[in-house]
């Protein structure tokens, strides 16, 4: 993965975030400045004239229920900047002294993701899901997993160098450089929101004191307040870690049918992806993405449940896809019926469908289980280095890895797409695209027309696929040469005839 080589804006984070996650424009919007300030903070910090100061902890809360995005937010958005996150449940945490994950378990597992790179790790961020279990228990003896981890957690968001251990190595991260992310369904919260709120409504006709008003959950979760989570079962001063509070909605089945088809990278996407791989066009019609949706609705998984859903939908095909277009199927297509399971898809027989700048399933399968593309770890680390070189630095690597990679040998349209590169992207990404390309065995010719024949602008993609085209070529090299060949005769060697009886 390429670095950037600067901070997105809030706006640029979440014009990103709206081509992967659909809705939630509040959430992104929160999200986005308080990630922003976060990292504008750590680089003001880094200045001179600083003493140290940075903009203040940004630590962020998401409240909502299941299947709504709360995950992918982070996960896209972390993968956009290029840091590290990592994932943990709350519910494995437990106070210390106790069996089970103590709370610095985050910091051994973020500085793994950043592969073993302290400086890469404490620009990470640290993802806590199911938080809401947290909440303090009364009258459950102990409360192991809930007040104590809570406690737990303070010096954490608090900033500062905290110990923790890999492997039995003690080593030290300064969680003030790190991003604290929050999240929980927080099930029972709307309804004390509610409460609240109807304790503060005026007396009058249809109403009355205690009477919760009448408003959805995802509008009581809007209303939350700082108190409302302590009276809900956490300590004052664990809320007050959390500069952003930011509530996100359940999703509408609208939401849920463009999620399906209308992000980049969706479910249905990834399907038509692979149906064209094996030569099959596939259809997925309008009322048929709404009925996933409404089942999905109907199960309460939100969006989590869609790719399932849509699978379960195309199973009995898609066991069979090597063999449909041999069968003569070329196209396959899904109705409201068929996504519901009333009746068996469509099946329409013709012309096998060629994959749009990509080899076909049965090329790839050569190079399938070969070693993968370079690390993302590797690939992050390399990019780091690489930031620290001054421009003379630069050019000179440039130089050293256009001799080594085969730049003079570049000709008629590979010399103009990787021109055109050049013109396109920043000196330190042609270096890193350059050094990984010596590292993959992969030299620039090779690369230019894997360049050009790619359907895609992300550059570890088209490395991939030079890979893979050049693992294609050894293999067809080696059939050839085992071809069996007639057997040699010496000159004048008359030709045996066939006996005949």
């Amino acid at each position: 993965m390429v670095a950037l080589d600067r901070l997105p804006t809030p706006a640029e984070m979440i014009a990103h975030l709206d081509r992967h996650v659909a809705g939630q424009e509040r959430a992104k919007r929160l999200l986005a400045a308080a990630v922003y300030r976060h990292y504008l903070g750590l680089a003001y910090r880094d200045l001179p004239d600083s003493k140290g100061r940075d903009l203040g902890r940004q630590h962020v809360l998401l409240l909502g229920p299941t299947g709504c995005g709360k995950t992918f937010l982070v996960r896209t958005l972390a993968a956009h900047l290029g840091v590290p996150v990592a994932m943990v449940a709350a519910t494995s945490l437990v106070e210390t002294g106790y069996v089970g994950d103590h709370v610095d378990s985050v910091l051994a597992a973020l500085y793994q993701l950043a592969g073993g790179d302290v400086a890469r790790a404490e620009r990470g961020i640290v993802f806590l899901d199911e938080f809401d279990k947290l909440r303090r228990v009364v009258g459950h003896g102990r409360d192991v997993s809930g007040e104590g981890v809570q406690n737990a957690l303070l010096a954490l968001l608090d900033g500062g160098p905290v110990r923790f251990k890999v492997r039995e190595q003690v080593l030290t991260l300064d969680t003030s450089r790190i991003l604290f992310v929050c999240t929980g369904a927080f099930a029972d919260l709307p309804e004390a929101v509610r409460r609240r709120l109807a304790k503060r409504a005026p007396l009058g006709f249809g109403g009355g004191e205690g009477a919760a008003p009448r408003m959805a959950d995802a509008d009581a979760l809007a209303a939350v307040t700082t108190q409302d989570l302590i009276e809900y079962g956490f300590i004052p001063e664990l809320m007050g870690r959390f500069a952003t509070i930011a509530p996100l909605h359940p999703l509408a089945k609208s939401d849920l049918a463009h999620i399906l088809g209308g992000v980049e990278d969706s479910a249905l996407s990834r399907e038509v992806r692979q149906f064209a791989l094996h030569g099959v066009r596939l259809e997925v019609a309008d009322d048929a993405r709404e009925a996933l949706a409404e089942r999905a609705m109907g199960a309460g998984t939100g969006a989590r449940g869609l790719a399932s859903l849509l699978r379960g939908a195309l199973d009995e095909v898609s066991w069979r896809l090597p063999d449909l277009a041999a069968e003569g199927v070329s196209l396959v297509s899904m109705n409201r019926e068929s996504a519901l399971g009333e009746e068996p898809l469509t099946m329409v027989r013709g012309e096998a469908v060629a994959p749009d700048g990509a080899p076909a399933a049965e090329d790839l399968r050569v190079g399938a289980l070969q070693a993968p593309a370079p690390s993302e770890v590797r690939a992050s680390r390399l990019m780091e280095e690489i930031t620290r070189l001054d421009h003379g630095a630069l050019a000179a690597r440039v130089r050293q890895l256009y001799e080594d990679n085969g730049r003079d040998r570049l000709t008629g349209e590979g010399l103009t797409a990787w021109q055109e590169l050049e013109s396109r992207e920043a000196p330190t990404t042609l270096v890193w695209v350059l050094e990984e390309m010596k590292g993959s065995r992969v030299d620039l010719p090779l690369f230019a027309e894997a360049l050009q024949q790619a359907d895609t602008t992300r550059l570890s993609a088209v490395l991939h696929f030079a890979s893979y085209l050049r693992e294609r070529r050894k293999h067809e090299r080696g059939r050839d040469q085992k071809r069996p060949r007639p057997p040699r005769r010496h000159a004048g060697e008359n030709e045996t005839l066939p006996l005949e009886l």
